[in-house]
């Protein structure tokens, strides 16, 4: 299990960084945003007018960590399923 979350955290973090909007970001508000995805809604009030763009940067970045960490999921499935067959 703490694979899937690191590959997942990985990747989310991972993506933060290539949005031009996250980047853009004061420091604070951006390690809140990388260590937890619901404080891109606290973050995304504040005054300014990319909070649409800041979200879809966000969810893009989760979407992609958890395509990724379903992948590993189903590689270990996998991997055990073969294993019970034998």
């Amino acid at each position: 299990m703490a694979v899937v979350g690191s590959v997942f955290s990985s990747v989310y973090v991972s993506g933060l960084g290539d949005g031009q909007v996250v980047s853009s970001l004061p420091i604070e508000a951006r390690q809140a945003t990388e260590e937890f995805v619901g404080a891109a809604q606290v973050v995304a009030g504040e005054p300014g007018g990319a909070a649409p763009q800041f979200l879809t940067e966000v969810s893009d970045a989760f979407l992609s960590g958890l395509g990724a960490a379903g992948l590993v999921v189903a590689g270990v499935a996998a991997a055990g399923s073969v294993f019970a067959l034998r």
